[in-house]
C-alpha cells in the first residue's frame, strides 16, 4: 500500500474534539482510537501496516493485533501484554504519542469540565478492549469523515486528508444539553457488554424514514460547518410545512438543533413559516434546501440585519432558559398556569417521585381551590365540579406553553386518572376530546358492518373483506376523524355491495343522516346492470370535486389501505396479482393518478394523502 503522505498530527484535545463530532467528554475513547488507527494507517513508515491497496477490516485486524488476539465477537480479555489491545488510552496518548500528560489534562478539563478522577478512570481503560462490531464501526465512521475511501466492505487510504482544525482554531461547542436525564452517564456505565452480554439498550422513537435519513444527516453536517464560521451566517430555507400544507421560504439565523417529539429540529430566529418575525422550530427532514447567505445579502429582513449590527442575535442559552420557564418544546409561545388533579392511587404509583418539568410542583388542595375560585367568573360551574372531587387527591401546577402538542399528548395519556382544571381553554379542549371518544354507536356499526360483509373476500388475496373495513376506520380515527366518519368508514362499501337491501334507509335510521351522506359520497353509482368500469370511476372522481372534508378523509383512507394491501401482495406474490384487476395494471394507475391529482387539489394538509403518495410511488417502482 503506497501512501502519498504521512500522518503527523498529534492527538491534541482540539483534534480529538473534531474527530468526536459531538461531546468529547461523553465519547473520549473513540476519537483517541480513531487517532491510533489513522496513525498506523498513515504512519511515518516505522509503524505502518502491510495492507493491500484495498483492504478489509479483517486484513487490518490481522495486521494490527498480535497473532493470539481473539477473533470472537466479545471484548478481548488481557491475553498478551504485547498486543495493542492491552494498552490503555493513557499509554497510547502519553507514551506512544509522546504527549505531555499534565498539559493535555489541563487542556481537556478546560474544554470538557469533569472530575479529575473520572478522567483518570477513562484514561486507564484499555483502548481497544471493544467488540469487533465497534471496531468495524470505527472504519465506517472514518470513511464518513473523509479519512478513508470505501467500496462496500473494502477501504483505501485517501490521497489528500480532509480539512481539519489546527491547534489555533476554535472548536465547535458541544451540543446544548436540553434533557434532565444524563443519558451519556448511563451509557458510559453500561454500554459495554458484561460477561459477553449486552445489558443496556436505548430505544429512541424516531419518525424519520430511512429515505430521508441521509438528508437529515447532510443538514446536521452542514449546520456544523455553519456554526464553525465566525460570524455565524444567516440561512435561506426552503421548507415543507405540514401545518400550512405547502412549501415556504424564509431567512433565519440558526441557533441550535435538538431532538424532541420523535425527530430532530433546527431552532432558528428570523422569518417564521408565516413570514412574521420571531422564533420557529424546523423539522430537519422537512427542510428541502438550505442556502448559506452573507450578512450583506439583500434578501435579509431588516430586523435580522439590525440584530446582527447591534450584536443582539440569540444564543442557545436563550433557548435553554425559555425551555426551563415553561413546559413544552414550543418555547417561543407564551405560558399559562396549568392546574392538574390526579387520583391518589394513580399519583402514588406513577406521578410521585417523577420529573416532568422544572415548574411542575405539588400544591395543597386549599391552594388549588383558591386558583379555581380566581377563575370562577369565566366558568361558574367549575368550583362546584372541583368541590365534588376528593380533597385527598393530588394537585399539581406547572407553567405550560399554549397549544403545545407535546404537553397535550402527555395529558391525554394520564386520562382518566388525571384531570385538567386550568387553563379553562385547555380544560374545554380536553372535555371535547372525551366527548368525541367512541360510543356504543361505533360498536353497533362494527357489528352491522360485519353482518353485511361477513361472507365477502377480497379479490386480491381472499382475506375477509371485513378486515379492510376495520383498517379504513382505524386510519380515519388515527387521522383525527370523528365517530361519524369512523362509522362511515366501516360502511363505505355497504351501498355498492348490498344493492338488494334498503341499506340507505337502515344506515340513516341507525346512525344518522350525516353518516349516510359520507357513505354516499364515497360510493360509485348504484344500479343494475352496473355501468362500465371507467364510467363508474369517472362518476366517483367527479363527485369528489364537491365532497366534504369528511368524505375526502374516508375516501383517502380507503384508497390508502387498498394501495398498502396491494403493495404487500405484490412484494409477496409478484405481478400475478394484476390479473385480479379487470382493467389490469394500466387501469389501476390511471385511476390512482386521477385520484391523487384530485386529492392534492382538494386537501391542504393531509397525512393520509402524503402516505398514499409515498405508497403509490413505491407501487410504480415495484
Amino acid at each position: 500500500m503506497n501512501l502519498q503522505q504521512n500522518f503527523n498530527i498529534a492527538p491534541s484535545v482540539d483534534f480529538l474534539q473534531w474527530l468526536a463530532r459531538g461531546s468529547l467528554k461523553q465519547n473520549l475513547l473513540r476519537p483517541i482510537r480513531f487517532w491510533v488507527e489513522l496513525n498506523w494507517l498513515y504512519g511515518d513508515g516505522s509503524r505502518t501496516l502491510t495492507l493491500p491497496e484495498w483492504f478489509s477490516f479483517t486484513d487490518w485486524r490481522t495486521e494490527f493485533f498480535s497473532s493470539t488476539h481473539p477473533l470472537t465477537e466479545s471484548i478481548p480479555p488481557l491475553h498478551d501484554p504485547l498486543c495493542p489491545c492491552a494498552k490503555t488510552a493513557a499509554e497510547w496518548l502519553f507514551e506512544e504519542a509522546g504527549i505531555e500528560r499534565r498539559g493535555w489534562r489541563e487542556s481537556f478539563l478546560k474544554q470538557a469540565p469533569m472530575p479529575s478522577a473520572d478522567l483518570e478512570e477513562l484514561l486507564e481503560r484499555r483502548l481497544f478492549a471493544v467488540t469487533r462490531r465497534s471496531l468495524q464501526d470505527d472504519f465506517q465512521r472514518l470513511a464518513e469523515l473523509g479519512w478513508l475511501q470505501r467500496n462496500g466492505k473494502l477501504y483505501q487510504p485517501v490521497r489528500e486528508f480532509p480539512a481539519y482544525p489546527k491547534a489555533s482554531q476554535t472548536m465547535v461547542t458541544p451540543p446544548l444539553p436540553l434533557l434532565n436525564l444524563d443519558l451519556a452517564a448511563v451509557a458510559q456505565n453500561l454500554a459495554q457488554p458484561l460477561q459477553g452480554q449486552q445489558r443496556f439498550f436505548l430505544y429512541v422513537d424516531y419518525v424519520v424514514t430511512q429515505e430521508l435519513q441521509d438528508r437529515v444527516e447532510d443538514w446536521q453536517e452542514e449546520l456544523k460547518q455553519v456554526w464553525s464560521q465566525t460570524p455565524v451566517p444567516p440561512l435561506g430555507l426552503t421548507y415543507r410545512s405540514a401545518r400550512l400544507g405547502r412549501v415556504v421560504k424564509c431567512v433565519v439565523y440558526p441557533v441550535c438543533i435538538y431532538y424532541v417529539r420523535r425527530t430532530m429540529y433546527l431552532c432558528a430566529w428570523g422569518q417564521t413559516k408565516t413570514s412574521t418575525e420571531g422564533w420557529c422550530n424546523y423539522r430537519l427532514d422537512h427542510i428541502e434546501k438550505m442556502r448559506i447567505l452573507s450578512w450583506q445579502d439583500d434578501s435579509l429582513p431588516q430586523f435580522l440585519a439590525l440584530a446582527y449590527q447591534k450584536e443582539n442575535l440569540p444564543t442557545p442559552d436563550d433557548v435553554e432558559l425559555a425551555l426551563s420557564e415553561g413546559w413544552g418544546f414550543a418555547f417561543y409561545k407564551s405560558c399559562e398556569l396549568l392546574l392538574l388533579r390526579f387520583e391518589r392511587g394513580f399519583h402514588d404509583r406513577y406521578i410521585q417521585g417523577s420529573f416532568r418539568h422544572e415548574t411542575f410542583a405539588a400544591v395543597s388542595h386549599k391552594y388549588a381551590r383558591k386558583l379555581v375560585q380566581q377563575n370562577a367568573s369565566q366558568c361558574p360551574k367549575l368550583i362546584n365540579i372541583f368541590d365534588s372531587r376528593s380533597p385527598d387527591d393530588a394537585y399539581y401546577t406547572a407553567q405550560v406553553r399554549q397549544d403545545d402538542v407535546n404537553v397535550r399528548q402527555r395529558l391525554r395519556a394520564w386520562r382518566p386518572h388525571g384531570e385538567v382544571f386550568l387553563p379553562l381553554s385547555l380544560r374545554q379542549q380536553m372535555t371535547q376530546e372525551v366527548m368525541a371518544e367512541l360510543t356504543e354507536r361505533f360498536q353497533e356499526a362494527l357489528v352491522y358492518a360485519f353482518e353485511l360483509h361477513r361472507h365477502q373476500k377480497r379479490k386480491t388475496d381472499n382475506t375477509p373483506y371485513f378486515a379492510h373495513l376495520m383498517s379504513v376506520s382505524a386510519l380515519v380515527l388515527e387521522d383525527g376523524g370523528s365517530e361519524d366518519e369512523a362509522i362511515a368508514a366501516l360502511l363505505h362499501d355497504a351501498l355498492e355491495d348490498c344493492p338488494d337491501r334498503a341499506i340507505a334507509t337502515e344506515i340513516s335510521a341507525r346512525f344518522g343522516d350525516r353518516v349516510l351522506t359520507i357513505v354516499e359520497g364515497c360510493s360509485e353509482p348504484i344500479g343494475f346492470p352496473k355501468p362500465p368500469w371507467r364510467d363508474r370511476k369517472l362518476y366517483y372522481l367527479e363527485h369528489l370535486r364537491s365532497a366534504s372534508d369528511a368524505v375526502l378523509r374516508v375516501s383517502i383512507a380507503d384508497k390508502l389501505h387498498n394501495a398498502r394491501s396491494l403493495l404487500m401482495i405484490l412484494q409477496r406474490d409478484g405481478h400475478s396479482v394484476w390479473s385480479s384487476f379487470r382493467q389490469g395494471r394500466e387501469g389501476f394507475f390511471w385511476f390512482y393518478d386521477a385520484l391523487l391529482a384530485l386529492y392534492s387539489e382538494l386537501t391542504t394538509c393531509s397525512i393520509l394523502r402524503v402516505e398514499l403518495e409515498q405508497v403509490y410511488q413505491t407501487l410504480h417502482k415495484a
